[in-house]
């Protein structure tokens, strides 16, 4: 049975929730969040390196706003202590798309997902796929720049690709509503930054890749293979390449010849 996005229909214990990620005690949390702005009580707060803090500076926040306990990325910061359970675990970033399966009862299995990545076109393709899917009667979700949702787009996101929690979450949410398919943006930096971790991907689409986030991949070839991540890293059943560009040619090479 699916679990509803924003509680289980049974009690989840940390213990349960961690199991082969780390050691934790056996008490109930009621959700889980990776930004300490967004924590309730009860839930299980991931603390993780950001691109400016980590989420261990905001632990003094997260305890006073009734955090059942904190699982903090061992391999990025350091111990402190606090009035709630502290469970380091190495690479943590690298497992919340794990966490997040678990707490949301792999949404993307139920709800098929659509990545397209690319330097421009992300929103127009994706977009547009779900316009076409809707007239098909395939109700099919959106998340990307111009914000998310499944029948009205009503919200505003702040990065292209959410969060990986918050990820999970809306699919899980699109999954509650009814939805089959969610056509998503995934950009360079939600691979690079793990955001997309976890989800099954039905499809993968590669607009086209021109110049740009030089400044944060360091080069075009590896601005490149972060985009290439989502075709070669991730279980894709269908790959679709755009050969417009030499960049699309070489993916298409990488991808083989049952994409």
């Amino acid at each position: 049975m699916s679990m509803p996005a924003e509680k289980l229909n049974n009690p989840i214990t940390l213990d349960s929730l961690l199991e082969g990620i780390a050691d934790a005690p056996a008490i109930p949390v009621s959700g889980i969040s990776a930004d300490s702005r967004t924590l309730r009580p009860g839930e299980l707060f991931l603390a993780c390196q950001g691109a400016s803090s980590h989420g261990l500076d905001y632990l003094g926040k997260v305890v006073a706003a009734g955090a059942a306990a904190v699982a903090w990325d061992s391999s990025t910061g350091s111990a402190v202590d606090a009035d709630v359970p502290m469970i380091p675990v190495a690479d943590l970033q690298h497992h919340l798309g794990e966490i997040a399966n678990r707490w949301f009862d792999f949404p993307s299995r139920s709800v098929r997902v659509i990545g397209v990545t690319g330097t421009n076109g992300k929103t127009t393709v994706a977009w547009l796929l779900r316009q076409c899917l809707n007239r098909l009667d395939r109700r099919c979700a959106y998340i990307g720049t111009v914000g998310y949702g499944l029948d009205d787009i009503e919200h505003e996101g702040s990065m292209t690709t959410p969060a990986c929690i918050e990820l999970h979450r809306m699919l899980a949410e699109f999954r509650d509503q009814g939805a089959s398919l969610a056509a998503i943006e995934v950009s360079s930096h939600a691979l690079e930054q793990s955001r997309v971790d976890g989800v099954s991907f039905d499809a993968a689409i590669f607009t086209n890749l021109s110049r740009d986030h030089i400044d944060y991949h360091g080069s075009m070839q590896a601005y490149f293979e972060s985009k290439a991540g989502l075709f070669l890293d991730f279980d894709v059943r269908s790959r679709i390449v755009s050969l417009d560009t030499d960049y699309g040619t070489e993916l298409a090479n990488r991808c083989g010849p049952n994409s």
